[in-house]
């Protein structure tokens, strides 16, 4: 049918878009976070990006041991992983902005910021306003952001895919850092808060 066949049309044409995103200078997706466009009524199958093809972003906002445990997670589960830390004279927010420019060139399939605090959509604080000027600039080359244990949902809801909380111990309810990471760099339909475990070698 003609309406189902444009229906088709599009939507292949933004899974093309989206996938090679970092490579051409980015799909923003109208109304929606990067990473975060379909759901299960709409979502196409593709082939998503391989394992060894995926480098992560962990971009700082100072909390340098959470940090540490994404990195050391990207490590034991056989992803790569580039390192933002804060300047030694700036503040997080301060720094944001340069470091995700970095990470935006490196050409990085997604940007992790682990225990980013809440400002408030719409925040007028200079830390909001920086804060959300680094996260746009992550949308605009069509690379999708994932926090980590943060204090909330900060700015706008297009601008990060999914927040991940992290769960100490076994369990059966809470999916890998990879695993979840791959829902968004694929834009596969997924929550937007899920709960994650980082091994036991992510500490």
């Amino acid at each position: 049918m003609p309406g189902t066949h444009r229906f088709l049309a599009a939507s292949l044409a933004m899974v093309v878009c989206c996938a090679v995103a970092p490579l051409m200078g980015g799909c923003v997706p109208a109304g929606s976070a990067v990473g975060d466009t379909r759901t299960e009524s709409t979502n196409v199958t593709h082939d998503g990006v391989d394992k060894a093809d995926i480098t992560v972003g962990v971009l700082s906002a100072g909390d340098t041991v959470l940090d540490r445990r994404i990195i050391g997670a990207c490590r034991d589960e056989g992803l790569r992983a580039v390192y933002a830390s804060v300047g030694s004279d700036e503040s997080p927010a301060d720094s944001a902005g340069v470091n995700m420019q970095g990470l935006t060139s490196r050409v990085v399939n997604v940007v992790v910021v682990p225990g980013l605090q809440a400002f408030g959509h719409g925040g007028s604080s200079k830390e909001a306003v920086l804060w959300e000027s680094a996260l746009e600039d992550a949308r605009e080359a069509g690379i999708p952001v994932v926090l980590v244990d943060n204090s909330g949902h900060p700015l706008k809801r297009t601008l990060t895919a999914v927040s991940l909380h992290v769960v100490e111990g076994p369990s059966d309810a809470v999916t890998t850092l990879e695993d979840a990471l791959a829902l968004v760099i694929n834009d596969n339909p997924h929550p937007r808060s899920m709960e994650v475990s980082l091994g036991t070698n992510g500490k």
